[in-house]
């Protein structure tokens, strides 16, 4: 393969982690949006019921449904990080091949 072609394979995919981040963000937003949604609406409806704000949120956080939410919302936020450390990872071999093809030009 010819360097450009190096080049051009790297960036490519450094264009496709990008768009697979931006992807995964708008997903994780979404699910961070409902959770928080879904946590205030229930606070309210216990202190509502008559509970204090702390045992509200303690009620709250025993329910099996608050649990999935966080998770979702934690694994979420989990993927992004991976995409973004993948975007990284790809930057840094961009890099290296740009320095290889440098010191090639050097030494031809």
């Amino acid at each position: 393969k010819s360097m450009e072609d190096r080049l051009a394979k790297i960036l490519n995919s450094l264009s496709e982690r990008c768009d697979k981040w931006e992807q995964l963000s708008r997903e994780a937003i979404k699910l961070d949006a409902n959770f928080k949604s879904m946590e205030s609406a229930s606070k309210l409806a216990y202190m509502q019921a008559g509970e204090s704000a702390v045992k509200a949120e303690a009620m709250l956080r025993s329910t099996k449904e608050w649990a999935e939410h966080y998770e979702a919302v934690q694994l979420a936020n989990l993927a992004v990080a991976r995409a973004n450390k993948s975007i990284s990872i790809c930057e840094k071999s961009f890099d290296a091949e740009r320095t290889r093809q440098a010191n090639h030009r050097g030494i031809v």
